[in-house]
């Protein structure tokens, strides 16, 4: 019999209402426990800007860790309080979060 999953962090509609209203895109990751596979942690960010983006390379230049983690704390919004606090939960937020900005290529052409 498969057990309950326990969601720690998970908002309400009430403020993800109000985040959204704020901060126009708003997104969840969600992470199983490593000690415990029921327990679901929940993190929510807002869409980082082109300013956040600047601070984050900056701060980290090439490497990767230091910057989805300088993104990460530029942009957390709430949830699970042991996300920020677990160094293996944080990091695997914070990894995905340079791809929440998206480049969109352009063109030059001369006219």
């Amino acid at each position: 019999m498969k057990q309950e999953i326990n969601y720690i962090g998970q908002a309400d509609d009430k403020q993800l209402t109000a985040w959204k209203a704020k901060h126009g895109q708003v997104f969840v990751f969600e992470q199983i426990d490593a000690k415990d596979e029921n327990t679901l942690h929940v993190t929510y960010v807002k869409k980082p800007n082109l300013t956040q983006i600047q601070r984050a390379i900056n701060v980290a230049e090439d490497d990767m860790i230091k910057t989805g983690i300088t993104l990460l704390n530029d942009c957390h919004l709430g949830g699970s309080e042991k996300v920020m606090e677990n160094e293996e939960l944080k990091l695997g937020v914070s990894s995905l979060m340079p791809g929440l900005f998206k480049k969109v290529t352009a063109t030059l052409k001369e006219v």
